[in-house]
């Protein structure tokens, strides 16, 4: 996902400063953490997002539930590790 959404974000013309300061927020880092995979935009950030840079909300969402389903996995592989 963050290839696509800084794709997105370049394609639309907006630097992540300027990104981050149409969706009310004071720095760019916000914006750094989801191209990053550090962090997922809020949801009720995502129908924005669609229209400023072209983002579909179900692209979101797809990529929420995979981040979802890695971090379960991972955490579920931590509390019950495979046994031979």
């Amino acid at each position: 996902m963050r290839e696509k959404l800084r794709a997105a974000r370049e394609k639309s013309g907006l630097s992540q400063k300027e990104l981050a300061d149409k969706l009310g927020y004071s720095s760019s880092q916000f914006v750094s953490n989801w191209e990053r995979s550090l962090a997922l935009p809020p949801m009720k950030k995502w129908v924005e997002l669609e229209k400023l840079i072209g983002i579909s909300v179900k692209e979101l969402a797809e990529n929420a539930r995979e981040n979802l389903e890695k971090e379960m996995r991972a955490t579920l592989g931590r509390k019950y590790p495979k046994r031979k």
